[in-house]
């Protein structure tokens, strides 16, 4: 191929004056796989883009190769991040993730990792997203995930902190999945004093805190905790107050604390109280209506007393033996 490109006098009216000069095939399959790029024929594009790969190796290997290490270099990066985004508008995940690890600029590498992971989530494919093992990656997938959930609409698709929240459980990190959803659930929160559809999202809490539920059941009880920034809200005196506070270095527990923040230490037990709590103000809002208002708080008290009002006595002793109160009350 390289002998043809020197000696086709044709080829001059065709290709670039750099491509004629270089001599070189990878020159000739690259500048191939950036015409059909820009016509939109992504799949010839990332071809021509691994030929030109195949090219580059086999002339950078000859003894009399003027092509020095730094170039060659150079061109790998640069076709790899090609055939990156060729085979990713293909919808072939799988290539485009390999050629992303194959990149040895480290650089293009995590531009190409944040995008991969942005278009697994929005064209709802979290399942490959979790499947692929993304070695040394890990972490910066973790972050790029909870910076999404943290900065995106609450209610909007995708849902961040469940992606999040797939992603630790399907590696077994049920620690990590659970404090995912208990953030979700504290955003939710803070929604439902702002919102208007309270119980739409009462029922999303409630089903939040119980994914964190069932991830701290699974852990060692020792470990049964998951660790948050400190709320300070009025609105929440009552559940902060529940809450071990702590002041800790930045990373000791989790990467979203910030160094000499204030946080909330919830245990197990607490989360517990606090689905309980949700479940309570949705069973009972369906005949108090004004417990869907957005700046209502639902003491546990408060609760145990409506459950006797209208004759839920089974449900008032649960609720109670929860919150340990006494049963003074209800009989």
């Amino acid at each position: 191929v390289a002998e043809g490109i020197r000696n086709a006098v044709d080829l001059q009216f065709v290709l670039p004056s750099a491509v004629l000069e270089s001599g070189h095939a990878f020159s000739y399959y690259e500048h191939i796989a950036g015409v059909f790029e820009a016509a939109g024929y992504f799949a010839p594009a990332a071809q021509f883009s691994r030929r030109a790969l195949s090219s580059l190796q086999e002339e950078s290997e000859r003894p009399d190769t003027d092509i020095t290490s730094d170039v060659r270099l150079e061109r790998q990066q640069k076709l790899w991040f090609k055939i990156f985004h060729a085979e990713l508008e293909c919808n072939s995940y799988e290539a485009a993730y390999m050629a992303m690890m194959a990149n040895p600029d480290s650089k293009l590498q995590l531009e190409c990792l944040r995008h991969l992971t942005g278009v697994l989530c929005e064209r709802d494919n979290v399942a490959m997203l979790c499947r692929l093992s993304f070695p040394g990656l890990q972490e910066e997938i973790e972050h790029s995930l909870l910076f999404k959930a943290r900065h995106s609409d609450l209610l909007a698709r995708p849902c961040y902190y469940k992606i999040l929240y797939s992603f630790h459980v399907y590696r077994g990190n049920y620690r990590n999945a659970a404090s995912a959803m208990y953030q979700y659930a504290r955003r939710l929160g803070t929604a439902i004093r702002q919102s208007g559809d309270v119980a739409r999202l009462l029922v999303e809490q409630g089903q939040a805190l119980l994914a964190c539920v069932n991830g701290l059941t699974i852990v060692d009880r020792e470990y049964a905790w998951v660790v948050v920034s400190h709320q300070s809200d009025d609105d929440n005196a009552s559940e902060a107050s529940t809450c071990k506070r702590r002041r800790i270095a930045i990373g000791r527990y989790d990467a979203s604390v910030k160094q000499g923040q204030d946080i909330d230490i919830v245990e197990l037990e607490q989360v517990r109280r606090e689905y309980t709590l949700c479940m309570a103000r949705l069973t009972l809002g369906s005949s108090f209506s004004e417990l869907f208002s957005r700046n209502i708080l639902l003491e546990p008290e408060d609760a145990i007393a409506l459950f006797v009002k209208l004759g839920m006595y089974d449900a008032a002793i649960s609720f109670a033996r929860v919150f340990a109160l006494k049963l003074d009350t209800i009989f």
